[in-house]
């Protein structure tokens, strides 16, 4: 495979964690709203740790991303 090929799949897998990563933190914070009488403080506080550790790490994997684009656009 080359190397051209190889940075294709790796955006292409890299989108699809980003598309995951939307859809997760979406339906936490959905959850969250919905259930939020029954769920009490503490656990709406631990769904908000979640939904932030999720932002951070596609914040990570789309800086990533970034890097793998302009690298195959260089080649």
């Amino acid at each position: 495979m080359s190397r051209k090929e190889s940075l294709s799949n790796d955006i292409n897998n890299i989108s699809k964690a980003i598309h995951l990563l939307l859809v997760s933190i979406f339906g936490i914070s959905a959850w969250g709203f919905v259930n939020y009488k029954s769920l009490g403080s503490g656990k709406i506080s631990l769904l908000f740790i979640v939904a932030c550790l999720l932002c951070a790490a596609e914040y990570i994997i789309i800086k990533r991303y970034k890097k793998l684009n302009k690298e195959l656009e260089n080649l």
